[in-house]
């Protein structure tokens, strides 16, 4: 099996990963906000 990366590939690639990191870090920040928004008001 050998595959090949054309340059168009790798580029999407990145980006679809630079994507992924994004998505992941906004929805943990939100559980991070929220969760601080709980504790402040009990």
């Amino acid at each position: 099996m050998n595959f090949k990366f054309t340059i168009g590939k790798k580029i999407g690639a990145g980006f679809a990963l630079v994507i992924l990191f994004t998505l992941i870090a906004f929805i943990y920040t939100n559980v991070i906000i929220n969760e601080s928004k709980r504790k402040t008001l009990e």
